[in-house]
């Protein structure tokens, strides 16, 4: 025990040693600066994209649930024995109906998809809020703002008569707004609406059927990283136990594509920005050798005091894991200051038209800080390898002659 605490003593002094100094502390604090910049730069493109995957799938369950359910064979009713599948795999559902018409305001139309819902059973399945009666649509707040109408306007929406004498004129339907909302989904706020279903049925003039169910899972997991595990499996699960002509799709589906390119993307760009950490690195690297100049005489006390090579190696690795360090405690500072920035002004917020959505929350996950400080520890340790041996083959005697050249 005294021996340890002899040569923990030894260490801090020798680490005093390397930073004593403005010259030292300066580079020190440049080195550390810029490799917690690099390191933070990394995770904030992980967090970005993890925040637009967490971000997408949270608003699809705000506006679907967390399955779809449709018939190949169009429109249905839901029977005993679909009821009791899903109550065996304790799924709650609500069922809805849905189809295409035009907006119509002023001199303002848009194309929009309708959905009939009981408005209750919808909001527990979707957690989606708002408040809608007979005679009343509930709109996507894109869509409110585009065509400039409140709540309390009143609006006509347009269907197609179907088949008949009439099949070639469409059917004007006045509603009044009464509320607007908000999916988190740039399409889907500027193109959704809600009405109740035996409304939405009088006017396509279809008794008792619907064409969508959405499903809650009520076990699902709260983490984020465990969701998805768990809704593949149970999709597996309630599927063999439909109807071959039910259709089950995750919430997700509509966007499968688009997230597994950010999976591919989140890869690619890790791999691509480790090129600013190698920089980085070459920056302590270099700080290294300016210390081994710049305190040879100190170096060389340390070593008549019985600093043996190994010894001396073991602070020179002490050295490089200080400042790797508090490299990765800067780059979690920078984080949250880029996290803050992209919530709070407007030059971060991004067009959602492009985007799908309006903004994104910055998430990391523990993985992800694990995989980028590892990472970062990784190269620095096989940079450093060749410096190191090359000071330790630095004996006393060259020191010695490197104080009196």
């Amino acid at each position: 025990m005294q021996l340890s605490l002899v040569a923990v003593k030894t260490y801090l002094t020798l680490l005093y040693t390397f930073i004593y100094g403005k010259s030292s502390r300066r580079f020190i604090l440049g080195v550390i600066g810029s490799l917690g910049f690099s390191i933070s730069v990394i995770l904030c493109t992980l967090g970005l994209m993890d925040g637009f995957d967490s971000g997408l799938k949270s608003s699809l369950r705000k506006s679907f649930g967390d399955y779809i359910l449709y018939s190949r064979e169009g429109f249905f009713d839901i029977d005993e024995s679909t009821s009791t599948v899903f109550d065996e795999n304790e799924l709650s559902y609500t069922k809805y109906l849905k189809t295409e018409g035009f907006f119509l305001f002023d001199n303002f139309s848009k194309g929009m998809v309708i959905h009939g819902v009981e408005p209750s059973a919808y909001q527990d399945v979707t957690g989606l809020k708002f408040n809608i009666g007979p005679g009343e649509i509930a709109i996507g707040s894109e869509l409110a703002e585009a065509s400039g109408v409140k709540v309390g306007d009143q609006i006509v929406i347009t269907l197609a008569q179907g088949k008949g004498q009439f099949k070639n004129l469409p059917k004007l339907f006045p509603l009044k707004v009464s509320s607007v909302l908000e999916h988190g989904i740039y399409d889907k706020d500027l193109r959704f609406g809600y009405v109740m279903l035996p409304e939405l049925q009088d006017m396509m003039g279809i008794k008792n059927k619907i064409n969508l169910i959405a499903l809650k899972a009520n076990n699902a997991p709260s983490e984020l990283q465990k969701q998805d595990v768990f809704f593949n499996n149970l999709l597996d699960k309630v599927d063999q136990n439909l109807d071959p002509l039910f259709v089950l799709k995750p919430f997700w589906a509509e966007y499968e594509t688009l997230i597994e390119a950010v999976e591919v993307e989140k890869v690619s760009i890790t791999v691509i920005l480790q090129v600013i950490v190698f920089v980085a690195i070459f920056n302590v690297l270099a700080f290294v050798m300016f210390l081994n100049e710049r305190k040879s005489k100190e170096i060389f006390l340390f070593q008549t005091l019985g600093l043996g090579p190994k010894k001396m190696m073991v602070g020179w690795v002490l050295l490089i894991l200080m400042i790797w360090f508090l490299s990765c405690v800067l780059a979690i500072i920078f984080k949250h200051i880029f996290a803050f920035a992209l919530n709070n002004f407007e030059a971060f917020s991004l067009p959602g038209d492009i985007y799908t959505l309006s903004n994104i929350e910055l998430f990391v996950p523990t993985a992800s800080y694990l995989i980028v400080f590892s990472l970062a520890l990784l190269w620095l340790i096989l940079c450093s390898i060749g410096l190191f041996f090359s000071l330790k083959g630095k004996s006393l005697l060259s020191r010695l002659r490197m104080e009196y050249s």
